[in-house]
């Protein structure tokens, strides 16, 4: 980054790193921002340049929950959402903007024409499965 902008190039090598046979794995951070400023740098934020730029076929959000709930108490799940955005009643914020700010980035980067998946990290064969594309439990936000 520099500034609040990404530096394409610098990108770019994630690409390079993720054709060696790698897989890169990002998470924010808080950085600079020059004369005694900084700002939080949310992983979901990045995952956004990252599709700008890089264009991946598809794109995963591991969280601690199964997805995005229609319920909280019931933990009802919301399996695909097709360009509109859930509101969102009871959020638990934190410096990266929390749930709502996951939902923002995917529903633009579904947008952009890629698949976005919600999947519980905590359970990686689920990650696996959105990854093959088969039935998995998780909230997928369609491309358009």
């Amino acid at each position: 980054m520099t500034g609040n902008k990404p530096i394409p190039k610098k990108v770019k090598e994630i690409e390079k790193i993720s054709k060696s046979g790698l897989i890169p794995v990002t998470f924010g951070d808080a950085l600079w921002y020059g004369q005694n400023k900084t700002f939080i740098l949310s992983g979901d934020k990045i995952m956004t340049h990252l599709a700008k730029i890089l264009k991946p076929k598809l794109c995963i959000f591991a969280l601690n929950e199964d997805g995005v709930y229609s319920n909280l108490k019931s933990k009802k799940l919301i399996h695909e959402l097709k360009g509109e955005n859930p509101s969102i009643s009871e959020n638990k914020m934190d410096v990266t903007g929390g749930m709502t700010r996951k939902i923002e980035e995917a529903t633009k980067i579904s947008k952009m024409g890629m698949n976005v998946f919600f999947v519980n990290g905590n359970k990686p064969e689920r990650i696996v499965k959105a990854v093959k594309n088969r039935k998995f439990e998780g909230t997928l936000f369609r491309g358009k």
